[in-house]
């Protein structure tokens, strides 16, 4: 697999689509955070952010799948991740959501899933 938008645990993996590739800053707040409801403010503050990264993959072959699946499943608790945004590399350590391989496909001798997807949440 060639990609240049994300690795995961250490191995450059086939890029997602562009159309998915979206990655998020959350941000974390104080606890006791919201709105106040006799006022209709909000009160607390925000700590720091944290990415999430919505993953998708059309028409992948069944072996980058079968690699990315298993640097997801097969690797330390939490997934080590260099991904590409805003004009430069981040770094971070991430949870992965259940990793879907969806609609196996043969198609001119090779087989493929029409959708595969996963997000990584920054821990």
């Amino acid at each position: 697999m060639t990609g240049t938008l994300l690795k995961i645990n250490g191995v450059w993996v086939t890029d997602p689509d562009p159309d998915s590739w979206s990655p998020v800053n959350c941000y974390e707040w104080t606890a006791g955070s919201g709105r106040v409801n006799t006022t209709g403010l909000f009160v607390g503050a925000r700590k720091f952010c944290k990415y999430k990264l919505p993953c998708k993959w059309t028409m992948l072959p069944v072996a980058d799948s079968a690699e990315i699946q298993s640097l997801i499943e097969d690797g330390p608790d939490f997934a080590e991740l260099e991904f590409w945004h805003n004009g430069k590399y981040y770094s971070i350590s991430a949870n992965a959501s259940d990793y879907v391989p969806q609609g196996l496909v043969r198609l001119d001798g090779g087989e493929y899933y029409k959708n595969c997807t996963v997000t990584f949440a920054e821990r």
